[in-house]
């Protein structure tokens, strides 16, 4: 996998559908998959025990072959970096 934004080194799942992250430079963001749920491919993360398994792959976050965030991630932090800024305004999945 070819990755075009910075690693996700860890990722530990909560059981209000967010995803705690640490990024290969040390930061940590907590991304809100809630927004997604009602989405393909997404809606599969519904079920919290699925959820609940989530684990690196790659560069980005993922529960299977066909599940991840990887672009929703690149795209929420391309948009953190262009407002120069990592709030709610510029992704609403980063909290």
């Amino acid at each position: 996998m070819t990755c075009h934004f910075i690693h996700v080194n860890s990722v530990i799942p909560t059981a209000d559908y967010k995803l705690k992250l640490t990024f290969e430079n040390g930061e940590k963001k907590i991304f809100d998959v809630r927004p997604l749920l009602s989405q393909r491919p997404w809606a599969s993360l519904r079920d919290l025990d699925f959820f609940m398994k989530a684990k690196v792959f790659g560069c980005s976050a993922a529960w299977d072959m066909e599940t991840d965030i990887a672009l929703r991630l690149k795209s929420c932090m391309e948009t953190a970096s262009q407002k120069r800024c990592n709030n709610r305004m510029a992704c609403p999945a980063f909290l």
